[in-house]
């Protein structure tokens, strides 16, 4: 997984598997670089889902991730709401 991976999928549904019984719609909204650090093996990036959780939110964690094509293991921060729809984001970064 790369940021070219996740670039593909950005605006895509996913949907995250929070704990059995909590599956949530999530959308990738942004998919960021982040500045290279000497000696890392791949390019950093970030990505934030914005779910379809309003009044309440998961700890950080790890998560499934699921789209049409693909399951993931990924460490999500819960990093607050967007200000106009009052979703919940989450966030991942890979270094």
């Amino acid at each position: 997984m790369d940021y070219e991976y996740f670039n593909a999928r950005l605006n895509n549904e996913f949907r995250i598997v929070f704990a059995p019984g909590h599956e949530h719609a999530a959308k990738l909204i942004e998919v960021t670089k982040l500045p290279e650090v000497p000696g890392q093996k791949r390019e950093p990036f970030s990505l934030l889902f914005q779910t379809d959780l309003r009044d309440h939110y998961f700890n950080q964690g790890v998560f499934t991730v699921k789209d049409q094509q693909d399951e993931l293991t990924l460490f999500l921060v819960p990093v607050g709401q967007d200000s106009q729809s009052g979703a919940v984001n989450y966030q991942a970064i890979f270094n």
